[in-house]
């Protein structure tokens, strides 16, 4: 068989080149695509015809695979780094907004909005940004369709004029946070979901790959080291995310009246700390991704043969597919197993990859937390997620540490939903 090693390092060339000149999603998909780089041809020899104790089929490492996996989390976490800072200094009223115009700070416009007694509360719409909505709209829009028509309703009509040109300044502060926030959302969220995924993702590709022969079949020390730098990489991009989660979710929670703008002041601060945050990766952790990704590896056996021939196509994959389109690749119609993992990596489908990991992850790991944190958020369910925000922090961090104000928060709504039956 001829030597792979030249081709695999013109590959990786092309695709350095390649990634230099693109950033987030696109560079994601690219890395994945270039972990499949290898002999240009197209119609490859089955690599499991090969007898093993003739030695691997390829010179590749665990290394080699994992390092593309590596390179895109750490430019993720970099360029999330750039967006969170801005939505923490925007909620500290230390950026000025879009308008040019100077951010207030956001725990002091919740209390200010308090003070006013309007019932304010975070407005989800189907399409389009969350804003603060608050009781005076619907005055408003009645005075629309049944104008004032005696004296006394005219002086109400003034009267609430007035009292909504005064809360309308917090109003507008508070969705220019709101927007900061969720511009920075939409691209956090993927990413910490994508980053916390790869570390089993790549333990099921190295580990299939090594029973099938295309890299040496034992290196237990190597596949630690690799699972441990991947753990690293994606503690680094879930200290950043539970950052903005946290802050997202608190200020759900204070415009609520659920979380004291005090409270909210803190949450923000250990945010900007867990920015700084280096989390520590210990050895039980490593050896949890492994011996599930040899489980989960071991209870696929029965599709062997398609295992085997996702191996040789690691390392000749297709173009990856758009994950902005919400299309879904499934191999053999299995999802939510190794073969939709090896799948979902094949073709470059980064949803995939999250999905089919979160299938086979039990409750309460990071791609979890990440999953059912943002889902709760746009429900506007910030109980749920603070507590998995506060989860999804690495152990230590200070969003971590300040997993208390989640817990203060679920008791507030408990009691008040608790006053609220009862008064019925």
């Amino acid at each position: 068989m001829d030597d792979p090693a030249p081709a695999r390092r013109g590959c990786e060339t092309k695709g350095d080149d390649v990634l230099e000149k693109w950033s987030g999603r696109a560079a994601a998909l690219l890395a994945i695509l270039a972990v499949g780089c290898g002999p240009a041809s197209s119609t490859p020899e089955p690599l499991t015809a090969v007898a093993a104790n003739q030695g691997p089929l390829t010179d590749m490492t665990p290394g080699d695979i994992v390092a593309p996996y590596l390179r895109a989390c750490e430019d993720f976490t970099e360029e999330d780094r750039e967006r969170i800072t801005r939505v923490v200094d925007a909620l500290e009223g230390k950026v000025d907004r879009l308008d040019g115009n100077p951010h207030a700070v956001a725990a002091t416009e919740i209390a200010a909005l308090m003070e006013l007694d309007v019932e304010p509360r975070v407005k989800i719409p189907e399409r389009g940004f969350m804003t603060v909505a608050h009781s005076l709209i619907e005055r408003v829009q009645a005075l629309g369709t049944n104008p004032p028509k005696t004296r006394k309703e005219m002086r109400e009509a003034q009267e609430l004029g007035q009292k909504v040109a005064e809360v309308m300044p917090h109003i507008m502060a508070l969705n220019s946070h709101l927007y900061e926030i969720q511009t920075a959302q939409i691209h956090v969220q993927v990413h910490a979901e994508i980053c916390a995924s790869y570390p089993l993702a790549a333990a099921i590709a190295v580990g299939n790959a090594r029973h099938h022969n295309l890299i040496p079949a034992s290196d237990p020390e190597g596949d630690r080291e690799v699972v441990r730098s991947l753990l690293e990489s994606s503690d680094r991009s879930r200290a950043g995310a539970s950052a903005l989660l946290a802050d997202f979710a608190s200020f759900q929670a204070a415009v609520a009246g659920d979380l004291e703008p005090e409270e909210l002041a803190e949450m923000i601060e250990a945010s900007r700390a867990n920015l700084e945050a280096t989390p520590t990766v210990d050895e039980d952790e490593v050896e949890e991704v492994l011996a599930l990704a040899a489980a989960e590896l071991e209870k696929a056996r029965q599709h062997e043969a398609e295992l085997a021939a996702l191996a040789e196509q690691s390392m000749r994959p297709p173009p990856p597919m758009n994950a902005a389109t919400g299309e879904k690749v499934t191999v053999g119609k299995v999802v939510g197993s190794v073969l939709g993992v090896l799948g979902s990596l094949l073709s470059g489908n980064v949803s995939g990859v999250v999905k089919n990991v979160a299938a086979i992850t039990p409750p309460g790991s990071p791609v979890r937390n990440a999953l059912d944190a943002g889902e709760a958020l746009l429900n506007g369910d910030y109980r749920t997620a603070l507590d998995k925000a506060t989860k999804l922090a690495p152990e230590g961090t200070p969003v971590a540490r300040a997993r208390e104000i989640a817990v203060r928060v679920d008791s507030r709504a408990r009691e008040a939903k608790a006053r609220a039956e009862k008064a019925l």
